[in-house]
């Protein structure tokens, strides 16, 4: 049971970073366009 959750909590943890991090790629892009809009 226990090995059960660790791969269960393990899964958990990759799938939460994963999001996090296309959030934050998502957030870097649209600041990265902003930027390039500003400076042309």
């Amino acid at each position: 049971m226990s090995f059960h959750y660790v791969i269960c909590s393990f899964i958990c943890y990759i799938i939460s970073v994963l999001i996090v991090t296309h959030q934050l790629i998502v957030i870097i892009n649209t600041v990265t366009k902003n930027d390039s809009a500003i400076k042309s």
